[in-house]
C-alpha cells in the first residue's frame, strides 16, 4: 500500500451537538468496535468535577484514529 493509497482512505469528520447528546459515548462506541480500545465504559460511570458542571458550558476537542 503506498501512501496516496492510505490518504485516499482516510475521513475526517466531526461529532458536535448540545451537551448530554451522547457524543462521548458514540466517540467510545466507534473506537471500541473499530478495534481502538478494549473496553467502552460509561461517562456517567465517572467521577469528574468539569468546567460544564461549573459553568454550563464547554469547549473541548478531541482527535481519535481509527
Amino acid at each position: 500500500m503506498t501512501i496516496q493509497d492510505d490518504i485516499k482512505k482516510r475521513r475526517t469528520f466531526a461529532i458536535i451537538s448540545h451537551p448530554d447528546a451522547g457524543k462521548t459515548t458514540i466517540t467510545e462506541q466507534l473506537l471500541y468496535f473499530g478495534g481502538e480500545i478494549r473496553e467502552a465504559g460509561t461517562v456517567k460511570g465517572k467521577k469528574q468535577v468539569t468546567s460544564q458542571n461549573l459553568t454550563g458550558w464547554i469547549l473541548k476537542n478531541n482527535v481519535v484514529s481509527l
